[in-house]
């Protein structure tokens, strides 16, 4: 890539925006050129298919509770980091180094657990890395992109057109078999509880409002 500057490379990760800091701190330490294109898609729907992909017996088969235990065990993990916590009132939590912090212990408890609600809370993990951009004289609104997966699945080639445009490549036109691809999956458990649905949806609404 030094040797090139006409080189363009992509390399696609879904823990980067995750375990942030760490990776991304890595990450501009050896690229500080690096844009970054993230996807992401409704939070419980992520977590739903998550769950789904883990235990099918033709993908990971991994042994995992219900996903009601699962998703409890995650917010359980997330309290007592502090990332959820009711002493502070939220609009003077929300964004503070506090919650930076309480990410940091909530990132070291997990460890190698595959952290299904945490994961979902996309704006922490983009203020960490937009604060890495910053520390590095980037501007983060200009080197981050972030695309809807249902947006993607929606209308591809217009996001894509958005994409390339945002990269500064030349337009291309996606080929037919393309844009009729539709990604299916097989869903071992074929609905979440309502009640579920419903308190993962009152638990991220905060979250979701600051995007």
């Amino acid at each position: 890539l030094r040797a090139n500057e006409h080189m363009i490379s992509f390399e696609a990760t879904p823990g980067y925006t995750f375990k942030s800091p760490d990776s991304m701190i890595q990450i501009l330490c050896v690229c500080p050129w690096v844009k970054g294109l993230v996807t992401i898609r409704h939070p419980i729907d992520r977590i739903f298919s998550h769950y789904n992909f883990l235990v099918d017996p033709i993908k990971v088969n991994m042994q995992l509770p219900t996903l009601e235990t699962w998703v409890q065990q995650d917010i359980n993990f997330l309290r007592k980091a502090g990332v959820f916590q009711d002493k502070v009132p939220n609009e003077t939590f929300y964004g503070s180094p506090e919650e930076k912090q309480a990410w940091v212990r909530y990132q070291d408890m997990i460890g190698g657990k595959e952290a299904p609600v945490g994961r979902s809370l996309y704006v922490i993990q983009f203020e960490l890395w937009f604060d890495a951009l910053r520390e590095i004289g980037r501007d983060p609104y200009t080197e981050t992109m972030v695309v809807r997966n249902e947006e993607l699945a929606e209308d591809p080639q217009t996001v894509y057109d958005q994409i390339l445009w945002w990269l500064e490549l030349p337009a291309h036109e996606l080929p037919p078999q393309a844009l009729k691809k539709k990604m299916t999956s097989h869903y071992v458990l074929e609905t979440m509880k309502p009640d579920t649905r419903k308190m993962l949806d009152d638990l991220y609404k905060p979250y979701n409002e600051r995007l």
